[in-house]
């Protein structure tokens, strides 16, 4: 159990890590926040660890690990959502919207 929550931790931090990622934080003013959210999750990160050692003699500590993995679950959802949401931002910015696309083949 704590490798797979290790392993979806480390999916979360490296979604953060990326450069596009920080590019799109750094565009809509939110860079601070992420790099503490990256600090906080290598900080779960190290828990984890010493979670894996203790979870033999803790039973309590399986069921922290399945709500631990669940919001790393909704980290994850959300972070996607973020970055699907900036790039249609990018995209339309780009490129217009479907609307004046559309207009456009009309005419």
């Amino acid at each position: 159990m704590t490798e797979l929550v290790y392993s979806i931790a480390s999916n979360v931090i490296d979604k953060i890590g990326t450069h596009a990622f920080q590019e799109i934080c750094s565009a809509g003013g939110i860079s601070e926040d992420m790099k503490k959210l990256e600090r906080t999750m290598s900080t779960i990160q190290a828990v984890l660890l010493d979670a894996e050692e203790k979870q033999v003699k803790n039973p309590g500590l399986i069921v922290w690990l399945g709500q631990l993995k669940d919001v790393f679950h909704d980290a994850t959802d959300v972070l996607d959502e973020f970055e699907c949401e900036a790039l249609r931002r990018q995209v339309v910015k780009t490129y217009g919207n479907t609307w004046d696309q559309v207009v456009k083949n009309l005419i």
